[in-house]
């Protein structure tokens, strides 16, 4: 507490930081401060709060902050529990900011009445242009407000809405706003339960639209034919190099927009000593290369790059560390967010199916568990196919260089995500290098 009040004092008195990034912390336990001196900060664009355990009324307290502050641009949130009260509290703060152009509120438990709240305020503000409203658990009621107030928004440039519950009826509320708005041009419905009539409809509008540009349904319960109509309306538009990376770019974007963290797996190893020692001889040796009894002894440094496998070490090229550790770090939460998103479409139906009352309501749960297990056996079927990877690889390939490169870092990663890259620096044997 101590210290989030030492951090509030700075915040009201500096008046040049313009990014505050506090994420994993526990804010929680004295929020209040720290809101309060954001309230009146005159310099600060960016705040990033993700994975701070910000209780509603942290939330509500944030809230109060941007009816007042002035300059606030992004506020991420990400999974938070702003729950419906937080929720309705930026709600009412929507309708009155005029400066907050993009708000991440993924996966903070709004669910449907917090998410429908949100959407009403687009009504009445013109201002935000990115939205971020994943794994909050929505359905088509959320769909339908968020629907009605595209009709009447013209700031909204970006909407996401992955990994929720939305079906065919929401799709078709979004799909007729679509040929209404002019401002929208990136929608994302990925992991959701949007059938063929609702993907059918989604994807006419596309079509007719001239404002908007990508529409993303990855992941959802969609035949082949689908799949393939959605990929030539990609093409139509000019998008099949966005859309046909898949998730991963996506997933890059994000992370470096909200600051994800992972394992840098990236080392630097020195090897000093005295001359005729041995150490290039067990720099070799580590390689998997012959011993050499007439090697010469190392002048000034020898350096090689290097990447660790189960038994020694393999001589690589000079890469881009950064692309690598993305690519890692992507492969490694798609591969996790898949598992727990499996777990926990099971947990939610048991205690859905539990919690019903009556036999519509059960033939409702029923029929989207249906669904849901269409989609994972789909799902699994692809992902079986001695064609998947590469058909991932040939969609990636075929567009761009950077899309090459994405698809061998993605490759390499799968190859190499508990492997240890490193510059191995073997000194010559004179005194200055270990004196």
């Amino acid at each position: 507490s101590k210290d989030i009040r030492s951090i509030a004092r700075v915040i009201s008195e500096n008046d040049t930081l313009k990014e505050f990034y506090c994420a994993h912390s526990n804010l929680y336990v004295d929020f209040e401060p720290l809101a309060k001196s954001l309230r009146d900060n005159s310099s600060i664009e960016i705040v990033n709060l993700k994975y701070d355990d910000l209780r509603p009324n942290d939330v509500k307290h944030l809230a109060n902050a941007l009816q007042h502050n002035k300059k606030l641009k992004r506020v991420f949130l990400r999974n938070n529990l702003a729950r419906v009260k937080g929720a309705k509290a930026l709600a009412n703060s929507l309708k009155v900011n005029r400066r907050l152009e993009q708000l991440n509120l993924s996966a903070n438990e709004i669910t449907d009445e917090g998410a429908i709240a949100i959407a009403k305020s687009l009504e009445e503000n013109n201002v935000l242009r990115k939205l971020f409203l994943r794994e909050n658990r929505l359905s088509n009621a959320v769909a339908v407000a968020f629907a009605n107030a595209l009709t009447k928004n013209v700031a909204l440039e970006f909407l996401d809405l992955e990994a929720n519950k939305i079906q065919d009826a929401g799709a078709i509320a979004l799909s007729e706003a679509m040929l209404v708005n002019d401002c929208l041009t990136d929608l994302n419905l990925r992991e959701n339960l949007v059938g063929e009539e609702g993907a059918l409809k989604l994807i006419s509008s596309y079509r007719k639209s001239a404002k908007f540009r990508y529409l993303h349904l990855f992941e959802n319960p969609l035949g082949n034919n689908i799949k393939d109509m959605l990929d030539d309306a990609h093409r139509e538009k000019g998008q099949t190099d966005k859309n046909n990376r898949l998730e991963f770019l996506d997933d890059f974007t994000e992370m470096l927009e909200y600051g994800d963290v992972g394992p840098w797996n990236r080392s630097k190893l020195m090897l000093v000593g005295q001359g005729r020692a041995g150490k290039s001889a067990t720099v070799r040796s580590l390689l998997g290369e012959r011993f050499l009894s007439t090697l010469d002894s190392t002048v000034g440094a020898s350096v090689v790059h290097a990447r660790s496998k189960q038994y020694g070490w393999d001589k690589t090229r000079l890469h881009n560390v950064t692309t690598d550790f993305l690519a890692r770090t992507v492969y490694e939460k798609n591969k996790n967010r898949r598992k727990n998103r499996s777990k926990s479409i099971r947990i939610e139906s048991l205690f859905e199916n539990e919690d019903s009352e009556n036999e519509g309501e059960e033939e409702e749960l029923t029929e989207i568990e249906q669904i849901t297990k269409k989609q994972m056996q789909m799902k699994s079927e692809r992902e079986r196919s001695p064609a998947y990877s590469n058909e991932h690889r040939r969609v990636l390939l075929k567009n761009s260089m950077d899309a090459i490169k994405v698809s061998k870092a993605i490759k390499e990663a799968e190859k190499h995500s508990f492997s240890l890259s490193f510059t191995l620096w073997d000194f010559g044997g004179q005194k200055v290098f270990y004196a």
